[in-house]
């Protein structure tokens, strides 16, 4: 290959390289100082909205009930296998008690217990 032809692509390559790495710097700090999830539920996933409360599933169907057993983690009970939560209270406005409350009782709430803040 002649001279001329092997320092066009040299320069090329260099040239790309800068691009990308220029590029990937921008892309790595584009969303640095945002959190992550946006936003979050209401409720956590699979609870239902009864008012400004939220309530459980039933014990029986295992879906994101949690670990906390029949009433560990609930104000009020309104039969012995759900629990109703008001995160609408003052006490919840905080989302890392949202957060740490939910992890505590391995329950799924997207926005909240992968919320990357805390």
């Amino acid at each position: 290959m002649d001279n001329f032809y092997m320092i066009v692509i040299l320069i090329a390559v260099v040239i790309l390289v800068l691009c990308l790495t220029g590029i990937g710097i921008l892309m790595r700090y584009q969303n640095a100082g945002q959190q992550y999830p946006p936003t979050a539920n209401t409720c956590p996933d699979g609870w239902t909205t009864i008012g400004t409360s939220c309530t459980s599933p039933e014990l029986a169907t295992g879906i994101n009930y949690g670990t906390a057993g029949t009433n560990g983690y609930s104000e009020t009970t309104t039969t012995p296998r759900k629990a109703t939560v008001n995160f609408s209270d003052g006490y919840w406005n905080d989302v890392c008690k949202k957060k740490k409350w939910a992890n505590k009782y391995g329950i799924n709430w997207d926005g909240v217990s992968n919320y990357t803040k805390c």
